[in-house]
């Protein structure tokens, strides 16, 4: 700073923001107030006017290391981006998708886009994307508050033309999954949701759970007063269906639930765990996640729990509620007890046919040989009592953890494994029997989550970690 020159090729104007690449070799300048972009590939010898970026309030711009990489904010509008200087800046449209290098996909072509600012993203099984926010029209088409959108940008049919959310200008907060490959959507004040082509208008309480398709689930019907004092900011679920709901609200029903909740899956508030619960912290949560031993983390605004100094983020050693595991089904791959029963009925421990199914079961209990006859197919098994039978998948390749979002051969065994005990990961497609992949996604969570239950492993929250992968690995066939 010892010297300086006076860049005067730039002109006097209303400089608001400069930026500058890793060498200083080139800049980036916005002017505020109606403004325009300029830029220097010279250290600032040279100025260039970007007029296609357009004169707007300029309020900050920034720069990659090499320089070919702009971002620009406008007071009070949107982001810009640029990708080799010069060139074109590209305005987004409050949506867009971008490749792992944190370059814009081109092939995500959302057209004229949303009206108004996304507040909350989800994606589907099949890569849909559920977009919420206060937006009335995505692409040209009249969307209330929320929208499905097709992977490559264009109107998904989940949501009909004129459908959405109604109420005193609802706006969603919050789209996330549930456990059965669901969502739930918190909107308030929505009073209703109307999806023309899948059921009309449905009364609804700010909180809606929507099927894949988009048609509402009317198993919840949030009962009584919605929350109030603030909005659900963050859910989380339970095994047996029950959800923990977070956020700045203060009552639910009436029932005082200051920032935490627990609802039943139909939407009705649990007294039983937020009489203990619901009246621990002195403000609201923003986010929460649980863990692996069913304990939750909660972060937010808040600075005590329970009367204890917090920084903000706590551990809840809640767990949910017990549930009552199913009766695992008999194992595929393990030799059928000696005892029988022909025609269907009750046969033993190792039976898994109903009575009068129609199946037939001929055994021996001296016999090397046990042969299984359904009405359609013959299967021979070549065993001796108790004997071992090779199971069709490697329980050799399960040495790490596995969940949503994980890639490998591990994967696909596992996949192989649910299907054959009957846990089916998909009917059709990508996991289906015969068609296993290599990626986790939600059906094979939940898939997972239907194993752990019926083999009493908890928590039964859909992550293959030591204790599932301990129980496969010693599991006889």
């Amino acid at each position: 700073g010892a010297t300086w020159t006076d860049q005067t090729s730039a002109g006097s104007r209303n400089w608001y923001s400069l930026t500058s690449s890793a060498d200083g070799t080139k800049l980036a300048a916005a002017v505020a107030n109606g403004g325009d972009i300029y830029t220097s590939t010279d250290s600032g010898a040279t100025w260039t006017d970007q007029t296609s970026a357009g004169s707007r309030s300029w309020t900050s711009i920034t720069s990659s290391a090499d320089g070919t990489k702009l971002a620009a904010v406008v007071y009070g509008g949107d982001i810009y981006t640029t990708t080799i200087i010069p060139s074109t800046i590209t305005p987004l449209k409050n949506i867009a998708r971008f490749n792992s290098d944190g370059s814009l996909d081109s092939t995500f072509n959302e057209g004229t886009g949303l009206n108004n600012p996304v507040r909350a993203l989800a994606i589907t099984t099949d890569n849909k994307i559920w977009a919420g926010g206060n937006f009335t029209s995505y692409n040209g088409t009249n969307f209330n508050y929320i929208v499905q959108i097709n992977q490559d940008g264009s109107n998904g049919i989940g949501i009909s033309a004129g459908g959405g959310l109604n109420g005193s200008h609802p706006q969603v907060n919050l789209i996330t999954p549930d456990l059965n490959s669901k969502f739930l959507v918190y909107a308030y004040p929505a009073t209703s949701f109307n999806n023309p082509n899948k059921g009309g208008v449905s009364y609804v309480n700010s909180l809606v759970r929507l099927n894949e398709d988009g048609s509402l689930d009317p198993t919840l019907t949030l009962s009584g007063a919605p929350p109030n004092g603030g909005a659900i900011t963050a859910i989380d679920f339970n095994s047996d269906g029950t959800m923990i709901v977070g956020g700045g609200f203060t009552n639910i029903d009436g029932a005082n639930t200051k920032y935490i909740a627990r609802l039943n899956s139909d939407g009705t508030l649990d007294n039983s765990y937020n009489s203990n619960f619901g009246s621990t912290f002195n403000g609201g949560i923003y986010d929460l996640t649980k863990i692996v031993d069913g304990k939750y983390y909660a972060g937010g605004y808040f600075t005590a729990y329970n009367g204890q100094a917090v920084g903000r983020i706590v551990r809840l050693l809640a767990e949910p509620r017990p549930v009552s595991a199913p009766v695992a089904p008999a194992n595929p791959w393990t030799t059928p007890a000696p005892s029988v029963a022909i025609g269907g009925g009750a046969c033993g421990s190792a039976c898994d046919a109903p009575p009068n199914s129609g199946n037939s079961i001929s055994s021996s209990s001296t016999s090397a040989r046990t042969t299984i006859t359904t009405s359609s197919t013959s299967t021979t098994f070549s065993t001796t009592p108790n004997s071992i039978v090779a199971p069709p998948f490697n329980t050799d390749l399960f040495t790490r953890n596995l969940a949503l979002g994980s890639r490998g051969e591990d994967v696909r065994e596992l996949q192989i494994l649910l299907n054959n005990f009957g846990f089916t990961v998909a009917k059709t497609g990508p996991g289906s029997p015969g068609n296993e992949s290599t990626y986790f996604g939600i059906k094979t969570k939940l898939a997972l989550i239907k194993f752990q239950k019926a083999h009493g492993i908890k928590p039964a929250i859909g992550f293959f970690g030591p204790k599932t992968r301990a129980y496969v690995k010693g599991l006889r066939f």
